[in-house]
């Protein structure tokens, strides 16, 4: 615990700049693929959202190493609910596309808050702790993990990336529908494994 601070400091710092060249990419390929407006609302929704998620399992992990998880899972629901509440006044008013990526940008962003709370309750952290000392043991340590999330994360959705950039978007939501659910297929199919071995 006494380490928290340098810890998230140096993610923090590493994660911004990260995020800082992600979002260059992004509007590099936006630029490129020529996507309508409300495609790149939905895009920058989403990258933000998931900016908040990200962070907030970072803070997640502290309260993990700590053994206080029970606000945590509070939050975990509290978002879901809001999620999915975003989601369903989304579709009764007027199926509003944007409306469902900001739900999720404001869900997350509320999870967000409420760990950040948390972390504070127990850590009680000044986020100007960041040394490039510190940085160094995250970077070498993490490294294999970050790789492996890296190409899981990119291999997984690069197909569906580039079958909306060839053919029409109608084409590439069905076959992501049909990714997601063949994914939930190997999940299921991997529990099954799994109880039969215990």
């Amino acid at each position: 615990p006494e380490h928290a601070a340098e810890f998230l400091g140096t993610v923090f710092l590493l994660r911004g700049a990260m995020s800082l060249l992600l979002f260059g990419v992004l509007f590099v390929s936006l630029e490129l693929t020529h996507r309508p407006p409300e495609v790149r609302t939905l895009y920058w929704l989403f990258a933000v959202g998931s900016l908040f998620n990200t962070t907030k399992d970072a803070l997640g992990a502290l309260l993990h190493a700590r053994g206080t998880v029970d606000g945590l899972s509070v939050s975990n629901v509290v978002g879901k609910f809001l999620w999915g509440g975003g989601v369903l006044a989304s579709l009764y008013f007027g199926r509003w596309l944007p409306g469902i990526a900001l739900s999720f940008l404001v869900s997350k962003a509320v999870e967000c808050l409420w760990v950040w709370t948390l972390v504070q309750r127990h850590f009680a952290l000044t986020l100007g702790s960041a040394t490039w000392a510190a940085a160094k043991v995250v970077i070498v340590s993490s490294l294999p993990y970050y790789l492996n999330t890296v190409s899981h994360s990119v291999y997984n959705k690069l197909d569906t990336w580039l079958v909306s950039v060839l053919i029409t978007d109608a084409e590439a939501g069905w076959y992501a529908a049909a990714s997601q659910l063949a994914g939930i297929a190997m999940l299921v199919d991997r529990s099954a494994g799994v109880a039969r071995f215990d």
